[in-house]
């Protein structure tokens, strides 16, 4: 097979090869992503919800103010957020202990001097609500409460 013949048979294997290499992607796990032929797999799914965890004081006109990383734990905003999130997946007893841990650190802090009672927050968003419509949660959960106790 010599001619047009052969270059047909090469024409016809390589588009063949192509259709397959394009429709590879198919015959993949979505969330595998890879060069040169992505899947795209930030759009394979809905988006989750992250949740958020903070501490909040509560102040007499039940106003809140967001307690520091100080007040959390050393300083660092990831690390207080992580010790948070900790405790949740701890339980009840965890969040108990840190809520009153971080109430008595709050009369020391002059930016949470009318602070009243702190709240141990889980906030969750909707990331394209979040960017579409504003920041306002998709829901939102106090996980612990508990009273700032000041000295006598």
């Amino acid at each position: 097979m010599h001619g047009p013949a052969m270059s047909r048979v090469i024409a016809i294997t390589w588009g063949l090869g192509l259709v397959l290499v394009a429709a590879s992607p198919l015959l993949r796990n979505p969330q595998h992503d890879g060069f040169p032929l992505s899947t795209f797999p930030m759009f394979a799914e809905p988006l989750a919800q992250p949740a958020f965890y903070s501490a909040e004081g509560v102040r007499p006109d039940r106003s809140r103010v967001m307690v520091p990383p100080e007040v959390i734990g050393n300083g660092a905003a990831m690390q207080s957020v992580q010790t948070l999130q900790t405790a949740h997946a701890q339980g009840s007893q965890a969040l108990r202990q840190l809520c009153e841990r971080i109430a008595r650190q709050v009369p020391h802090d002059p930016k949470l001097r009318e602070v009243q009672r702190v709240e141990i927050v889980s906030t969750r968003y909707d990331p394209i609500a979040y960017f579409v419509s504003g920041p306002a949660p998709a829901a939102r959960d106090v996980l612990h409460k508990c009273r700032v106790r000041t000295a006598p």
